[in-house]
């Protein structure tokens, strides 16, 4: 019997690694809790309303349908039995004798995870739909608005940029209601902020 490999994440790093081992003598098993793979770059333009979801996302098992030596599991890994080199899920578990984990990341907070409940994150389709929906809305209430995109990332930037045509060419009627700011986290962010538990206000500013 062949040596499995178990890769955890249907994201870059696991996609590249599962394709890596295309040719390999190994039978390779992807476990994702999604069908699909999400090119996470251009999440800022479902957020802005430039793409719609589908635009963005692919089913991993079209990724990947050329590979003979590879299964894709819809599963949710919980956790990882490493003396019994056993991965288990919501469902039951899976042996390996190899292991990648590529399960992604999260956004940080600095030490504020009171700041996710008004500084939503960007990190999964789920997070770039509602952020739209919140937009949508808001402009739709006719609110004063004012939106800051804290980020060390192109995408942030470019999500900034993306919100000024977003509101001029879907609410124009709303153009001087609103505000965009694009920030960037400094070295000093943990200790000017620890007390006040405010957001850094070092920014570049684009008003719309």
């Amino acid at each position: 019997m062949r040596p499995r490999v178990v890769i955890i994440g249907g994201g870059f790093g696991g996609l590249w690694a599962a394709k890596r081992l295309a040719k390999a003598p190994v039978d390779v098993l992807l476990l994702d809790r999604r069908n699909h793979h999400v090119f996470s770059p251009l999440l800022y333009q479902v957020a802005t309303a430039g793409l719609s979801p589908g635009d963005i996302a692919s089913p991993i098992r079209w990724v990947l349908r050329d590979q003979s030596n590879l299964n894709v599991w819809l599963a949710d890994a919980t956790a990882i039995d490493v003396p019994g080199r056993v991965v288990r899920l919501t469902d039951g578990e899976v042996p390996y004798d190899y292991l990648i984990v590529a399960a992604g990341s999260k956004p940080a907070y600095f030490g504020h995870d009171d700041w996710a409940t008004h500084a939503r994150g960007l990190k999964t389709m789920e997070d770039a739909i509602a952020m739209r929906q919140q937009v949508l809305v808001a402009f739709d209430d006719k609110r004063i608005l004012t939106y800051i995109w804290d980020t060390t990332a192109p995408k942030g930037a470019m999500q900034s940029a993306s919100s000024i045509p977003f509101v001029m060419m879907s609410y124009w009627t709303f153009i001087r209601r609103g505000r965009a700011f694009s920030t960037y986290a400094t070295p000093r962010l943990k200790s000017e902020n620890s007390s006040s538990g405010s957001p850094p206000m070092n920014s570049t500013s684009t008003r719309s």
